[in-house]
């Protein structure tokens, strides 16, 4: 599916994927749509200013996040870049298994409290030399 997402983008922006990338394309296909208005924006900041010679360098997923890197630094593709990667960040954020509860915490901290006192130098003061 990843060979088929390359292609479609390719198809549909042909600015942005004018040059094969050339360290990789990898990506969930969720954030098809995500790359999908990222390319749009590039393609028509491409369009709206001729000559630039632009290249998509690899896409990736790294630690959750996407990783989209290019050949030159242009503010406004930066910008672009920037709210897509925050994109897939609150998507991934929207599928997070839900964080344990507090009171379980507060339940495993009151179990390692009642060995604490057991540790001697936690509750007495320093040893003068």
């Amino acid at each position: 599916m990843l060979k088929d997402s390359y292609i479609k983008l390719k198809e549909l922006y042909p600015k942005t994927y004018e040059k094969d990338i050339v360290c990789g394309f990898w990506a969930p296909d969720e954030w098809f749509d995500i790359l999908n208005r990222l390319s749009e924006k590039i393609e028509n900041y491409l369009i709206a200013h001729p000559g630039i010679e632009f290249q998509v360098m690899q896409v990736k997923e790294k630690f959750g996040g996407l990783r989209f890197y290019v050949n030159i630094v242009i503010n406004e593709i930066n910008q672009y870049i920037e709210e897509a990667e925050i994109e897939v960040y609150e998507l991934q954020k929207a599928k997070a298994p839900p964080r344990p509860i507090i009171e379980n915490k507060l339940k495993i901290v009151k179990k390692w409290e009642s060995f604490l006192p057991n540790i001697p130098f936690i509750n007495e003061p320093p040893k003068e030399r």
